[in-house]
């Protein structure tokens, strides 16, 4: 079974104007701030997280604690600024960075169906919280509390994004853990 991938990856939310010519701050919702630098165009997204407008970047700086500054074309004072507070910023999949093997797009994993080789099916991936030594997943099924695992390669054994299936390998102890059955 194949499942339609996002066709557009966020990178950004508009935080807020940033002095008085159109500029605006970015906070990046990407691993790397510095990918803006050569970022020629995006997509304003609406509320739905759909493309509604495809803006020309004129110029990207990155400043601290993951946010950049964009000045983008047409966007030329303060007040057309603020308008667009709280908007994401997108790319279309195929201009996204490329990425090594063995890793994915957090937004293509949310959805996936997990299962452990010993337990079964696990339920489907909710969340998945980025930390400085490995990501981990959040697994949601209904009517159980959500089990977490980090995302390494002696857990993870397989990721068919296609089908929409994560196989796993839970470490004896993991999964009692989270949902052993109480007496």
């Amino acid at each position: 079974m194949k499942t339609d991938l996002r066709q557009h990856l966020i990178v950004g939310r508009i935080l807020s104007a940033h002095g008085i010519s159109g500029a605006v701050r970015v906070q990046s919702l990407t691993d790397d701030p510095a990918r803006f630098a050569s970022l020629k165009t995006c997509w304003l997204l609406d509320e739905q997280e759909k493309p509604v407008r495809l803006l020309r970047v004129l110029s990207a700086r990155t400043q601290n604690a993951g946010q950049v500054l964009l000045q983008i074309e047409g966007v030329t004072d303060r007040d057309m600024a603020l308008a667009l507070r709280g908007r994401l910023l997108a790319v279309a999949r195929a201009d996204a960075v490329k990425l090594p093997a063995d890793h994915w797009f957090v937004c293509d994993l949310i959805g996936c169906d997990v299962f452990d080789e010993k337990e079964g099916a696990l339920g489907v991936v909710h969340e998945v919280l980025q930390h400085t030594a490995q990501d981990v997943f959040v697994i949601r099924k209904a009517g159980q509390p959500d089990l977490l695992f980090p995302a390494i390669k002696s857990i993870l054994r397989h990721v068919d994004l296609a089908s929409r299936r994560i196989e796993v390998c839970l470490p004896d102890g993991l999964f009692d853990l989270y949902r052993k059955e109480k007496p």
